[in-house]
């Protein structure tokens, strides 16, 4: 049905405004999208640049799913250092100044799980698998307690809950930064 209303208001050269709660109506549907928190305007933009661009912590924990880590900002500019235990070396953004409480922001499309350390992957335990056809979805968790979903491809990963393994991140430029506040993103996702 969404397809065949956003193809009729498209043919006959109709605005209109949806309210929704349901991101994936949201982005779906919309050309351009207003993010409110607590009746004021967060972002407003496209749904890939929501998605892709998140102006602040708020937005990016409430489009689409993303995993948070805890770390901080070292003295050598564009790293941080994750509570999670390795060092990641951003690229393109620039991070708050040194010795900063940050939340780093990584989407489950971004992560792949290995079953062998290499440089600059994040030590894991796997929780669960679930296989949802193609791909599956792997909920980890960090030895620092925080909770990882991964998305990748069933043929790519045949662990078991209880396995180590490690995330790699596939493309550190699509990494989020944001500095920490009092709010936790799973709360600001309510």
């Amino acid at each position: 049905m969404q397809i065949e209303i956003k193809s009729l208001l498209k043919s006959c050269g109709v605005t209109s405004i949806m309210v929704t709660h349901d991101q994936e109506e949201a982005l779906s549907m919309a050309d351009r999208i207003v993010v409110l928190n607590k009746g004021r305007i967060e972002q407003i933009d496209t749904p890939d640049a929501l998605y892709d661009a998140p102006a602040s912590l708020f937005v990016n924990g409430f489009i689409g799913h993303a995993n948070f880590l805890k770390g901080r900002t070292s003295p050598q500019p564009g790293t941080i250092a994750l509570d999670a235990g390795c060092a990641l070396a951003l690229a393109g953004t620039a991070p708050p100044p040194a010795h900063r409480d940050v939340m780093v922001s990584i989407r489950p499309e971004n992560l792949a799980l290995v079953s062998d350390a290499q440089p600059r992957s994040i030590a894991v335990t796997i929780r669960v698998v679930m296989p949802l056809g193609a791909f599956s979805v792997i909920d980890c968790v960090t030895a620092s307690g925080e909770a990882i979903k991964v998305s990748q491809s069933r043929a790519a990963w045949s662990g078991r809950p209880g396995d180590a393994a490690w995330l790699m991140i596939q493309d550190i430029s699509k990494v989020h930064v944001f500095e920490a506040t009092t709010a936790s993103p799973s709360i600001a996702r309510a």
